[in-house]
């Protein structure tokens, strides 16, 4: 090295330092967003929107969120930034939740948000488990992902986002049957697994002898739901569909209001007729409601014809 360079060297590596401070310390993050290729939203980096999403201040922090959750395709960009790399759980989360609320216009987060599923955060794993469906993820690619985090994590939100695809969810048939029977679980986990497994139709059929026990379980939430799902299933169920008659006298509000419904999404033979016109004199409203509509619905199925 000429001693011309060495007493240039210091210098530049001074002009280095300057320029690095320059860039990290500049008030309006730009510069360093623009060298780092951050997307940016309003004029501002995603590193900028980030530091806004960690203000104490609870309107200076809901004044950025409303900006995110109101912006186009630009705030998508930025979200999807935030998601993908904030270092705090806090902004992955809420920028999983602003993406979900973006509904189709965030499709392209799809696969961030599938990311997310294998988040460390726990929160942000069910958020972004629940914005998946929102943005039209399809099945082929969100059943397969929801369906793994449910067997590591059986949450609500990923029960929830599994019922939206209906049919399409039957592969995660053999996982909710089995939250379903773990008594150990929340009441709330395994009724909203009974429910996906209706939300399925008619696919969800191989369920149903699975479902038979479920309408004398102890807990009325459990009945209420096995009631509706053997419903929602529907004509698959007619075989089936005297053992919800026991349910029509349940202490319950909601298990009478279910039971009598589903009796009309199936199908009965007249056999049902007196039992359901009980219910029209419920002393709840929504079961008089509910056996109305399904005295209705009997009696204008059609009639089996009779033998000469």
């Amino acid at each position: 090295m000429s001693k011309s360079t060495r007493r240039l060297l210091p210098g530049a590596v001074l002009l280095l330092i300057l320029g690095i401070t320059a860039v990290m310390f500049e008030p309006s993050g730009r510069l360093r967003g623009w060298l780092a290729g951050e997307a940016f939203f309003e004029g501002r980096p995603s590193h900028v929107w980030r530091r806004q999403l960690l203000l104490k201040a609870p309107d200076q922090r809901e004044a950025a969120v409303e900006k995110l959750r109101n912006g186009g395709a630009d705030s998508v960009a930025v979200l999807r930034e935030l998601l993908g790399k904030a270092a705090e759980a806090n902004v992955r989360w809420t920028a999983a939740e602003l993406l979900g609320g973006k509904q189709g216009a965030a499709r392209d987060a799809s696969a961030d948000l599938l990311a997310a599923l294998r988040d460390s955060d726990s929160h942000v794993r069910t958020v972004a488990a629940t914005a998946v469906p929102k943005v039209e993820t399809p099945a082929e690619t969100a059943v397969p992902a929801l369906l793994a985090l449910l067997e590591k994590d059986p949450a609500v939100p990923v029960i929830r986002a599994l019922s939206v695809y209906g049919a399409e969810a039957k592969p995660a048939l053999t996982a909710l049957l089995k939250i379903m029977d773990t008594e150990t679980l929340d009441i709330e986990v395994r009724w909203n697994a009974i429910r996906t497994i209706g939300k399925m139709r008619e696919a969800g059929a191989d369920a149903i002898p699975s479902l038979l026990p479920m309408l004398a379980n102890s807990e009325s939430r459990i009945r209420e739901h096995s009631a509706e799902a053997l419903g929602d299933i529907g004509p698959p169920s007619r075989s089936v569909v005297e053992r919800l008659y026991p349910l029509l006298t349940d202490p319950d509000t909601k298990v009478r209001r279910d039971s009598v419904r589903s009796i009309g999404q199936i199908g009965a033979g007249p056999e049902a007729l007196p039992l359901v016109e009980k219910l029209v004199k419920d002393p709840e409203q929504i079961v008089r409601d509910a056996a109305t509509k399904t005295l209705s619905q009997l009696r204008d199925q059609p009639q089996a014809p009779t033998s000469p």
